[in-house]
């Protein structure tokens, strides 16, 4: 589930990466969530900025409503569980996952498990690494939504410019079927500027469009966040606004009139009750009284130079009565609604600019009249009145009144586009009141749309022109004081003939740098000025304007005197002479560097936000650490404009623009001069990097391949470095705040996707490692949840689980016959307990797993130990084997010493000349039954391995040939015996005659199995065993083994017997028919040669045994046996030592009848005493092995120390000890087995007393 839950989430990861929107983005994130995790319940809570608050942001498993919001400080349990009956009551499987990035909190993810306990450790892990992969994207969506709300404030700051409101829109007219209409409606807005009139305008033409039962016109104040209603109307006609309060606008997308005002779009309101309800207020009176009842309403907001400057209402009796049919009628009616009300207001303002200018000329000290084409006055200011006497009632008077006589006349028609009756006149005028006064007048015609409609005259006292003049300056001085103080650069270029600046305001030296003395005397400078790469668009439009006469709105740069570039916004207007003719251009220079210093900025923000969204979303999915570091270079030199940049990590680096001499040069000053990165390193100009130090140093490298400015961050995974990013420019330049923050950014990035990619291929590398130790585990390694389902099994659990497992659906409810909870209970702790199936045996040990908040599964080891128990049943039998022979080997002792005297006294009484001959055959009877007890006391001590027998080279293959041509002679002819063998060396060291015994008996147990009659097969074979191979017996060693195998088709031995088949005196045969020691003895020469034997037997198909011999490495020639030879005569004294007193005499006896002198002792102190007195006489030592106080062998040692040259023969009914072995092979010592009849004795005499012992 880990793997294919990271897997899901990287593609998930991707998409979030390259998504801006947060509810998406949170969406997508529970989505993988229940299909990965399956919680039972699942909230994921946000925190929302300044709020104190959780906002439930996504919900799976319970319903929250939208308006929740819980308390910073609130335990999440209590407060989901108040949210609803559904959250369930049981704590066990709760757990809350952080949502963080370092230090800052985003949120807490709530989660119950879905195994309904605790939740298992994986589990927990997955939505850990879940929550640490989401929460960058979520703090960067969150980041996306603070920057989009801060560009909209400064969109609609930078929108509120009074430049901004002189820029008209064409409106696009979407159905031509509408054009009439909206002609018509056009035309008669156009027709008034008064504001009731405009809206009963509107109601009489929206009426005819749709249905309109209730009718509102609204203006939208931002700065108050207000709507105000300017025109209300009803089926009964237009209403009194002043019932309709404000409505403030509540950002709540319930509110169809905020919605429609925020979003800039038409908001259909099909069930107006419920939204009015919702809303708590709608259209209604100042006494609170709704205006009516209506049923349905469409809001469409009235937009000018794309703000939105009002609202266009209208509402209907009729359910459901606005669709967008009428959405897009009504669009363009309430943009050119709109439009005429944004009309109406300049109409006001230059009505009000009218009586400005008005209030300008009323305070003239010219004085100003005019005149109608038909010479009335229409107008005189007071100083017309006050210098030609008449005061209020120059009003209506004619020309004549004024100016007597013909020289000074009114304009002619003929005259208003030339320059004759223009030029100033002098005149002599006589006031009422008879005072004379002499008057400089000057006619100007006065146009309306282009033709003659009246002559302005513009009087000035001559007798005062003194103080019209000192009043000509100081309003000359309060004008420039005016425009001096503007934050613009004002200048006036003449027209007349080749255009050149008159006029140009101080600001031009604050702002560019030049004097006004020096800018009016080069024409040429304003032009050079201007940036290079805008020169010619501006002068196009300079030419464009000045051929069209029209004024001129251009936006450029401008460099400074010191070659600082900044942006300006050049508005001209067109100064006409009374010809209209253009004559000056009238222009304003506003600087606006900030403001697209500012757009810029916002620019390279989002294209910051926008390059480290595509880092995060690569840094994803991408585990190549030097592509990562390419594409993310490439992208964030995109992002700042620049194209020299280098990113290292390690031995990972990337560069660009950059030769690989300048990252040597830093890490040689890094390692000589100190050159570190604790934080970001900032060079706006390297040319100006001096002194000592390591930077300095850097320095003469930076500018030696170009580089003027530099910009270095450190890349930080927590506190450790991990390396750096920089970039560079050819210019110098300054770096922004926000360009360090971007960069930092990044970096931080960096550092967390390597952290990442270091913890995931520890992961990787610690899934690999345990992985390869349970697929290698010799045991079956099984997981549980706490479900019991099977969450994973090495190779060997599952081969076991085929044997072992019942599932109940998906979870496992028995092991080997018994229930689950039954084993888990009986092996948990570190017990064990056993189960079976499929015919093997099975250990189990459990071990719960658990969590901090309790069990969450088990850890089951299951362990084959069918050859274990095997192999343990075979030691207890050896066990028991070994105990029944050495009692065996004790009774057969104490049987020898007993059969030693009888046979030793039969024989010397059957060698009595006088004997009668009856008596004589009855000790021949007496000697043969002694010698067939003694037979069977051989069998007792091969089957105890306490016989003695001498093991030589031997071929074992001649040796079954020659044993198989003897049993085809011995067995019934019903029985056929066939011997198979593969060509090869099969050398053994073993004593013939035991073989021949262990091929006899299992021979002779073969026939009794096949009563009538069966195929006896023998085969020989040789194989190796390595060091890692399983060998055939659990105790066989490594190497070269033969393996001697005889099959037959017999009755078979059923599986309760056969476990008892070696044990002695055992036997399945009738009374009579068998002793039981057929297979004890096999048994015991087999272990005897150091080999192993094997049975299996199948009822009523047969037995197999299988004897395995260790391979003679070395071959070798048999050594053939001494044939008998007769007894020696008298040899020398003998010292016989024998602590049974009625075997001492037989051997004595036995001694002296061969001729010896014997010396007899009953014990080893004994015959050391005895020696010491006559030890010139004896020349043999004849001991007992087994004496009390002292043995044969110490006694043996005792005396060859005081005479090497001792011969020494060591007698017992015991088999030898290796130990004993090598004492014996040290000298001239022979050993004899009990019991010993006279002709053994005479041989063993012989050849000592030759020198052939050993």
């Amino acid at each position: 589930m880990a793997d294919e839950g990271l897997e899901r989430l990287f593609q998930r990861a991707v998409t979030l990466g390259g998504s801006l929107d947060l509810e998406r983005g949170v969406a997508a994130f529970m989505d993988w969530l229940v299909q990965v995790v399956r919680p039972a319940l699942a909230v994921l809570f946000l925190a929302e900025k300044g709020q104190g608050v959780f906002l439930p942001a996504g919900c799976h498993g319970l319903e929250i409503p939208a308006d929740r919001r819980m308390p910073l400080e609130a335990d999440p349990w209590r407060w989901l569980a108040e949210q609803g009956d559904s959250l369930p009551r049981e704590e066990a499987g709760r757990y809350l996952v952080p949502v963080s990035v370092g230090q800052e909190s985003l949120g807490i993810l709530a989660l119950i498990s879905p195994a309904g306990g605790e939740a298992p450790a994986a589990e927990r892990w997955l939505v850990e690494t879940a929550v640490g992969c989401l929460a960058p994207i979520l703090r960067n969506l969150l980041r996306y939504r603070e920057l989009e709300e801060k560009v909209e404030q400064r969109t609609a700051a930078l929108e509120q410019e009074v430049a901004r409101h002189y820029r008209l829109l064409e409106q696009v007219r979407r159905q031509m079927e509408e054009l009439d209409t909206l002609y018509r409606l056009g035309r008669a807005l156009a027709s008034t500027l008064d504001l009731p009139s405009l809206g009963r305008i509107a109601y009489e033409h929206v009426s005819r469009l749709v249905d309109c039962s209730g009718f509102g016109i609204s203006l939208y104040d931002p700065g108050a966040r207000l709507l105000r209603a300017v025109f209300m109307a009803d089926e009964g006609g237009p209403l009194d606004v002043s019932l309709f309060p404000p409505l403030p606008m509540d950002v709540s997308p319930v509110r169809g009139r905020a919605r429609a005002v925020a979003t800039g779009e038409p908001e259909i309101v099909a069930d107006l009750p419920t939204a009015l309800e919702q809303d708590g207020k709608g259209m209604v009176f100042a006494s609170g009284e709704p205006i009516r009842v209506n049923r349905s309403a469409l809001y469409v907001p009235m937009i000018v130079r794309e703000k939105v400057t009002g609202l266009l209402e209208v509402q209907s009796y009729r359910p459901e009565a606005y669709g967008p049919a009428e959405v897009a009628l009504l669009r363009p009616v309430a943009n050119q609604i709109g439009l005429a009300l944004e009309n109406a207001r300049l109409f006001q303002e230059t009505r009000r600019l009218m009586e400005f200018n008005e209030n300008i000329v009323r305070s003239l000290a010219d004085g100003v009249l005019l005149f109608d084409s038909e010479g009335r006055c229409l107008y005189a200011n007071p100083a017309a009145g006050h210098m030609l006497g008449y005061a209020e009632e120059a009003i209506g008077r004619p020309w004549e009144a004024f100016f007597p006589g013909a020289s000074f006349r009114p304009i002619r028609a003929d005259e208003a586009g030339g320059e004759e009756g223009t030029a100033p006149q002098e005149l002599e005028i006589r006031r009422p009141d008879g005072r004379s006064l002499t008057l400089l007048a000057r006619r100007t015609p006065y146009l309306q749309e282009g033709r003659l409609s009246g002559t302005l005259v513009v009087l000035t006292d001559i007798t005062g022109r003194r103080q019209a003049e000192k009043a000509l300056q100081e309003s000359e001085a309060r004008y420039r004081a005016l425009v001096e103080q503007l934050p613009a650069i004002t200048y006036l270029v003449s027209l007349d003939g080749p255009p050149r600046t008159i006029y140009i305001s101080p600001q031009v030296e604050t702002l560019l740098g030049f004097s006004p003395e020096e800018w009016l005397a080069d024409p040429q400078l304003w032009i050079r000025q201007v940036h290079p790469d805008d020169r010619e668009r501006v002068l196009a439009e300079v030419r464009r304007r000045d051929a069209a006469g029209e004024p001129m709105d251009l936006e450029y740069r401008v460099l400074t005197r010191e070659g600082q570039v900044r942006w300006f916004r050049n508005r001209a207007a067109l100064i006409r002479d009374e010809a209209g003719r253009p004559r000056y251009s009238q222009s304003l220079l506003l600087d606006i560097t900030a403001d697209k210093e500012a757009e810029e900025a916002l620019r390279r923000y989002a294209s910051c936000l926008e390059t480290l969204n595509a880092v995060i979303a690569a840094a994803s999915v991408v585990s190549d650490l030097p592509t990562l570091l390419e594409n993310a270079l490439g992208q964030v030199l995109g992002a700042l404009g620049l194209e020299m940049g280098g990113i290292w990590m390690g031995e990972a680096r990337a560069l660009q623009g950059l030769p690989p001499d300048v990252g040597r040069a830093c890490v040689r000053l890094k390692q000589e001069g100190g050159l570190g990165l604790p934080g970001p390193v900032v060079v706006e100009d390297w040319e100006q990097v001096t002194g000592v130090g390591a930077l300095p140093a850097l320095a003469p490298e930076m500018l030696r391949h170009g580089i003027r400015a530099s910009l270095t961050v450190p890349i930080l995974a927590g506190e450790e470095r991990l390396g750096g990013l920089s970039v560079a420019s050819r210019e110098a330049r300054a770096w922004s705040a926000e360009e360090r923050d971007f960069l930092k950014a990044v970096g931080g990035q960096l550092g967390t996707v390597v952290q990442r990619l270091r913890l995931l291929e520890q992961l990787r590398e610690q899934a690999w490692q345990m992985q390869q130790i349970m697929d290698t585990a010799p045991e079956g390694i099984l997981l549980l949840d706490a479900d019991r389902c099977v969450v994973q099994a090495n190779p060997p659990a599952r081969a076991y689980l085929e044997e072992l497992a019942r599932f109940k659906e998906t979870t496992l409810s028995h092991l080997g016959g018994r229930p689950l909870e039954e084993v888990l209970e009986m092996a948990g702790g570190g017990r064990s307990v056993e189960v079976s199936g499929g015919g093997r045996t099975f250990e189990v040990v459990a071990e719960e797993v658990r969590s901090e908040r309790g069990p969450g599964g088990w850890v089951l080891l299951l362990r084959d130990v069918t050859e274990e128990r095997e192999r343990q049943a075979r030691m207890e039998q050896q066990g028991r084997l070994a105990a029944m022979g050495e009692l065996a080997a004790g009774i057969a002792h104490d049987f020898n010493n007993v059969l030693q005297g009888i046979l030793s006294f039969s024989e010397l009484l059957a060698g009595r000349p006088y004997l009668a001959e009856n008596d004589r055959e009855l000790l021949g009877m007496i000697v043969q039954l002694a010698e067939r007890a003694a037979q069977m006391n051989r069998q007792i001590l091969d089957f105890s391995r306490a016989s003695v027998a001498e093991r030589r080279p031997l071929d074992l293959a001649a040796f079954l040939e020659e044993g198989t041509r003897l049993l085809r002679q011995t067995l019934p002819e019903t029985i056929e015996v066939l011997l198979k063998m593969e060509p090869g060396a099969y050398e053994v060291r073993a004593n013939e005659a035991q073989l021949q015994q262990v091929l006899l008996n299992l021979a002779t147990n073969a026939r009794d199995a096949m009563p009538e009659g069966g195929r006896l097969e023998i085969r020989l074979s040789r194989f190796s065993l390595g060091d890692r191979e399983r060998p055939p017996c659990p105790e066989m060693a490594p190497g070269e083994w033969l393996c001697l195998s005889m099959a037959d088709t017999g009755v078979g031995i059923p599986p309760e017997v056969l476990p008892r088949v070696f044990e002695p005196f055992f036997t399945t045969k009738e009374r009579g028919r068998g002793t039981g020691l057929g297979l004890s003895q096999v048994h015991g020469i087999v272990r005897q040669h150091e080999g192993h034997i094997v049975i299996t037997s199948q009822v009523g198909k047969g037995t197999t045994v299988q004897v395995y011999l260790p391979a003679l490495e070395e071959r070798g020639e048999a050594v053939p046996s001494a044939p008998p030879v007769a007894p020696a005569g008298p040899g020398g004294t003998v010292l016989l030592v024998e602590d049974e007193v009625f075997v001492r005499e037989a051997v004595r006896a036995a001694l002296e009848h061969l001729g010896c002198r014997v010396l007899t002792a009953g014990s080893g102190k004994e015959a050391l005493a005895l020696y010491e007195r006559r030890k010139g006489e004896i020349g043999l030592l004849l001991t007992d092995m087994v004496m009390p106080d002292m043995g044969g062998l110490e006694l043996a040692r005792t005396l060859r120390a005081q005479n090497p040259d001792l011969p020494v023969v060591v007698m017992s009914g015991y088999s030898l000890e290796e130990r004993s072995r090598q004492v014996l092979a040290q000298g001239a010592l022979e050993w004899l087995q009990k019991p010993v009849d006279q002709g053994k004795l005479a041989e063993v005499l012989r050849r000592v007393w030759a020198g052939e012992g050993g």
